[in-house]
């Protein structure tokens, strides 16, 4: 009977117990190795809760982030990790019932440390369901210490904030110089006028003394009338309006023009010029 079907199922028996056996200890072997993964990552807080949210598991990163080792922190309530007014309005429960409902819970927020310091957390809460009932038998939770991410954008928008403060500072100052300037230019260009007026004898003959006079009030006008269209000129500077002409500058008029300013208080103070 070497060869009839019963030693043949024998055998058949005897590979299919060979097989689950393999099976098994490659599911276990698998396990094994993602156990090891989940806990040897340090960039990640990786860890279990219960349906009640009691801490189950704890990876390297979980320590690192929050401060807490294994032996402290399995069997406590994930809530430990939250800051006190969240806590005290029931936060991480509500989060729990949103992840059973929706499938997971994400956000980003303040977290705390054991000693007590906060970061900034990226945190995904996933539910785990019983395949029979559909029931939740537990969370999976990832956090991210995102703290220097989140510096970098405030940095970021106090940057934006600070130039868009100063774009709106030198707006303001190039209204304000234009607007100046223009206000300015009117009465200069009357004195000027009424100057011209009175050197060409409208109003009656001047005599020689009083056409110096007049030249020199002249002179001055023209002086601050060019020291207001600089003032044009800085506001079309910083607008990036302005264009440079090179010429050669007369000397000799520029020290005439400046010592006809001058004149009047060297006079008064008995200064010689």
């Amino acid at each position: 009977m070497a060869e009839d079907g019963t030693v043949g199922t024998d055998r058949g028996a005897g590979g299919t117990e060979r097989g689950r056996g393999t099976s098994r200890r490659e599911a276990d072997a698998d396990l094994m190795l993602y156990r090891k993964l989940v806990e040897n990552v340090h960039d990640y807080a990786i860890f279990a809760l219960d349906p009640e949210g009691h801490i189950i598991t704890w990876n390297a990163g979980a320590q690192r982030f929050k401060g807490y080792t294994r032996d402290e922190i399995v069997g406590q309530h994930f809530s430990v990790f939250y800051p006190a007014h969240e806590r005290a309005a029931n936060k991480p429960e509500w989060e729990l019932v949103v992840a059973a409902r929706e499938g997971t819970y994400e956000e980003e927020g303040w977290r705390v440390r054991k000693d007590g310091s906060r970061f900034w957390a990226g945190v995904l809460i996933t539910a785990l369901y019983d395949d029979d009932d559909g029931e939740v038998v537990g969370y999976a939770k990832v956090t991210r210490d995102l703290t220097e991410r989140r510096a970098a954008q405030q940095r970021a928008m106090d940057d934006a904030r600070r130039i868009a403060a100063a774009e709106a500072s030198s707006r303001a100052k190039i209204e304000f110089l234009t607007s100046m300037s223009h206000e300015l230019r009117t009465p200069l260009n009357a004195i000027g006028g009424y100057a011209e007026l009175l050197s060409m004898g409208v109003h009656g003959p001047v005599t020689e003394e009083q056409a110096r006079d007049l030249e020199r009030i002249t002179v001055s006008q023209r002086h601050l009338l060019a020291i207001i269209n600089d003032i044009l000129n800085y506001s079309r500077i910083e607008a990036g309006e302005l264009a440079y002409e090179s010429g050669p500058v007369p000397l000799e008029r520029c020290l005439a023009d400046v010592a006809a300013m001058v004149l009047p208080q060297a006079v008064l103070r008995g200064v010689e010029l």
